[in-house]
């Protein structure tokens, strides 16, 4: 028989999304490299990688043989158009969550760098569930739906977050989140994009909002941010929020403490008119203190400005995710009257 030895890698996110204190994540190509040796070490003939996303090293471990076989599980995986970036044949991408990958390998006796894969992508339903595990999963899915199905707040008017709503005007739902990024860093100002809401649905008045819903529309793990910013850099955020509006874009801005105009027949970068921040004009040289995602802080959709921020630490020992917080909101409120309260209108007259 062959020895073989496994490694798995998680993100290094992980110890602050799931609140995992205790938890220290260490360089992971240092770490895997370190580990594979020591698996060579203790008679590893082939040493495999299990990885569920991203890793820009993948290809360098392989080439330089410190693992000989890596198996991703990754539903959101795009293949690379360069070809010195595409996966080698010992690199095994499952994009299906409900498939599997059978791995035949032939090599020379202590040579794995001249293996021979053979890899065939087999549905789940294929094999038979393990009783045990399939009890397990059934306990943990009835646990996650009591979870999602808690009621946090009933609607008071219509909601509507489909991709057009809040893609190319102001939105009850985006003013939500953007509120309740204000009231929970207690910043001037705050600012989030509507590619950040994919719920893509029509409430109607008085729906019962659950977690499951608000997890629904806000799907991206993204955490809060506050950053001290300069009106003229705010100003730039803005500019590039609208600057694509006609594409229904996923940068349009969704803010808080804000109000503004907005010429669609002006030039992108010259359409924002108008702009008060908590009903004063914005000062140029003035500094803000602004919160919004980790994804825009850190330049997302197109929002290089704020990047030039000075990011503050924010309140609590862990960063809360955007959609905890707005549940948490929603509880304290009990009700929403998801309306646009003229935060952005169009002087070309796309209020509507």
């Amino acid at each position: 028989g062959v020895r073989v030895g496994i490694l798995t890698v998680i993100a290094s996110a992980s110890s602050e999304e799931y609140l995992m204190h205790r938890l220290q994540i260490n360089s992971p190509y240092d770490t895997i490299v370190s580990r594979a040796n020591a698996l060579r070490e203790r008679g590893a003939e082939l040493v495999v990688l299990m990885v569920s996303g991203e890793l820009p090293f993948i290809n360098k471990l392989l080439s330089q043989s410190q693992v000989d076989l890596v198996l991703r599980s990754d539903p959101y995986y795009v293949e690379p158009v360069a070809p010195d970036e595409k996966p080698r044949e010992n690199y095994v991408i499952v994009t299906s969550e409900a498939a599997a990958a059978k791995v035949s390998i032939e090599w020379p006796q202590g040579n794995p760098a001249e293996a021979q894969y053979e890899v065939v992508q087999l549905p789940l339903s294929d094999y038979p569930k393990d009783p045990v595990i399939a009890e397990q999963v059934a306990t943990y899915d009835n646990r996650i739906t009591a979870l999602l199905s808690e009621q946090v707040a009933r609607l008071t008017s219509e909601m509507d977050t489909t991709r057009d709503a809040v893609r190319t005007r102001e939105n009850g739902f985006g003013n939500l989140v953007s509120d309740a990024l204000k009231e929970a860093s207690h910043t001037d100002v705050a600012i989030i994009n509507g590619g950040a809401i994919r719920g893509e649905r029509s409430y109607r008045e008085g729906h019962l909002l659950t977690r499951k819903d608000i997890t629904s529309e806000l799907p991206f793990r993204n955490h809060i941010r506050v950053l001290r910013i300069t009106g003229a850099d705010l100003k730039s955020a803005l500019e590039n929020g609208v600057s694509r509006v006609e594409d229904a874009s996923g940068r349009f801005p969704h803010v808080s403490g804000m109000q503004f105009k907005v010429q669609l027949s002006a030039a992108p970068g010259n359409r924002v008119k108008e702009l008060t921040i908590n009903g004063s004009p914005m000062e140029p040289g003035r500094i803000y203190s602004l919160a919004t995602s980790d994804y825009l802080a850190n330049g997302g959709d197109g929002y290089d400005s704020l990047k030039r921020g000075t990011e503050v630490p924010f309140s609590q020992q862990v960063t809360p995710l955007i959609a905890d917080i707005v549940i948490s909101v929603l509880r304290r409120q009990s009700t929403l009257s998801a309306t646009a309260t003229g935060r952005i209108s169009f002087v070309n007259g796309r209020d509507s």
